[in-house]
């Protein structure tokens, strides 16, 4: 939608997916301090970790989770990688 995403009021620092220092193996810059770009990272390091580790989608009764465009990058990735998927509604 191009809207811009309103950060939380707390005093804790904000760090934007470009704000430096920023990782300069990957195709497109992503900065370290960064909390909102680690879910690729993240899952890859609990897939790699634990065999029996698996993505669980708790999906409500409306199915809004599959509108979430974070929630279905998050399926997608996961279900690329090869990770066991369950779904429960």
């Amino acid at each position: 939608t191009g809207a811009e995403v309103k950060s939380c009021n707390c005093s804790c620092p904000k760090f934007l997916n470009m704000d430096p220092p920023c990782r300069t193996d990957l195709a497109h810059p992503a900065s370290i301090n960064c909390e909102m770009n680690k879910f690729s990272d993240m899952i890859s390091w609990l897939a790699a970790t634990d065999d029996s580790f698996r993505q669980v989608l708790a999906v409500d009764g409306e199915l809004e989770l599959f509108s979430r465009a974070w929630c279905v990058a998050e399926v997608a990735e996961a279900y690329m990688m090869g990770m066991k998927q369950l779904l429960k509604i």
